[in-house]
């Protein structure tokens, strides 16, 4: 369920021709059994790529993104930046608590794929701070890297303040 009180200038009606600036102000947003509030969306769609920006000043989201989708391809290409400032994960329903689960951070992602499975790119997730229970946790950078190898294995590398990982096999 969305409410929005927007303009859309474009024209083409088909998915391969559409071409459309959009801006506007989403007044309500459901996802997860959540009402977001106070999010503005403004971007272009043209070409079967959204470039654009989020911003989210909800209660219990306060978070900006700004960045590519591009459709062009039975797997999406994203390349984006996205800033959490402060993310209360138990109202927003992710996390399961009686007190407030707190997320703040940074995360730049170039990469391809609809899920784990086809994965490819690369995530740097940073400045993160996550408050549960009273407890505050800190990371400053967290490095993820999912490539196919030349004879057709899949390799992960995780690099980060307290692990470095390599995975490399075929699955």
């Amino acid at each position: 369920k969305i409410s929005l009180d927007g303009k859309v200038d474009g024209k083409g009606l088909e998915r391969d021709d559409i071409s459309a600036n959009i801006k506007g102000a989403i007044k309500n947003l459901e996802f997860n059994n959540y009402n977001y509030q106070n999010l503005t969306v403004e971007g272009k769609l043209a070409k079967k790529v959204f470039r654009g920006m989020l911003t989210v000043r909800d209660t219990n989201l306060n978070m900006d993104f700004n960045g590519n989708v591009d459709f062009n391809k039975k797997i999406p290409i994203t390349d984006f930046v996205s800033t959490i400032k402060s993310a209360d994960l138990t109202a927003l329903h992710f996390v399961k608590s009686k007190t407030p689960t707190i997320l703040s951070t940074q995360l730049t992602v170039n990469a391809t794929g609809s899920n784990e499975d086809d994965l490819l790119g690369d995530a740097v997730i940073g400045k993160t701070t996550f408050m549960k229970d009273g407890k505050l946790y800190q990371m400053d950078r967290l490095n993820l890297v999912s490539q196919k190898e030349a004879n057709g294995n899949h390799s992960i590398f995780l690099s980060s303040d307290f692990l470095d990982v390599t995975v490399k096999g075929n699955f």
